[in-house]
């Protein structure tokens, strides 16, 4: 029994060495500048940086300091440590948020057929392209909202996604997840917009949609800076000439272009 004990013992020491061993011999040396960003990162893991994570971006960080910045959570408290770390300038890019490219909710959109499978937008396209006539429209079974990692995203009664951009981070989860492609990633400071991207005509458009863009060009007829153009039936922005005036969204037959610097009753509509 003494000598089964003693065996077991001296065994026990045996692999308690050669782990210690193995573990300084395969041990992963970890760059102390890449710890310290990864403490200052807020550890969500959302990927909106365009790294898997935030231990990938913290290792970005370590080699190329600017990388930091690219966090959509980061507070510029946390920037700045960082930036006395790793001994540079760093400064916070311009809040992006999630935009919709649809109004056409269930009042204003006409259905195919009654829809009742899974509520999930990308099931429903498996069936006859989605119940929605407008094919370019939202579905709105809110997926968007599901995948959202922020709960930036509810649904409202008509069935669209109502973004909530204090709470948005622009990560681009919701974009990626929507088989329609409404969701767009843009500067929070865009203030005009459109809530349309079919390329129907005006009489097609009509047929489908009460509030999608019906190509009528009178957005472009009062725009001073030739930042609106209709080009294939839909009206498009160009944002380096926009200035925000929005005078187009005032002349929209449909209402929808959006101008989110005017107040609704100026505007004249309605929130989608």
């Amino acid at each position: 029994m003494i000598a089964a004990i003693i065996g077991l013992c001296l065994i026990a020491a045996i692999a308690s060495l050669c782990l210690g061993l193995a573990a300084r011999k395969f041990a992963i040396k970890v760059d102390p500048k890449v710890e310290m960003v990864e403490e200052e990162l807020p550890g969500a893991n959302c990927g909106g940086c365009g790294y898997a994570g935030c231990h990938d971006l913290a290792k970005a960080a370590g080699k190329n300091p600017q990388e930091a910045s690219r966090c959509l959570l980061i507070t510029k408290e946390n920037l700045c440590r960082i930036g006395e770390a790793l001994e540079c300038d760093l400064s916070l890019g311009e809040k992006k948020v999630a935009r919709l490219h649809c109004r056409g909710g269930k009042p204003q959109a006409k259905a195919k057929f009654d829809y009742v499978d899974v509520l999930d937008c990308v099931a429903a396209t498996h069936l006859w392209e989605g119940p929605k006539m407008c094919e370019e429209g939202c579905l709105g079974f809110g997926t968007c909202a599901f995948v959202c990692p922020f709960d930036a995203i509810t649904m409202s009664d008509d069935h669209l996604p109502v973004i909530d951009e204090y709470k948005c981070t622009g990560c681009g989860t919701c974009a990626g997840s929507c088989p329609r492609n409404v969701l767009e990633i843009v500067p929070q400071s865009t203030k005009v917009f459109i809530h349309c991207q079919s390329h129907l005509k005006g009489g097609q458009i009509r047929k489908v949609c009460q509030v999608g863009c019906i190509g009528c060009k009178k957005c472009e007829k009062a725009c001073d800076f030739e930042a609106i153009k209709v080009i294939d039936n839909l009206a498009v922005i160009d944002n380096t000439k926009c200035t925000q005036c929005g005078q187009c969204a005032l002349v929209c037959p449909t209402k929808c272009l959006i101008n989110q610097a005017l107040s609704k009753e100026e505007e004249g509509i309605f929130a989608p």
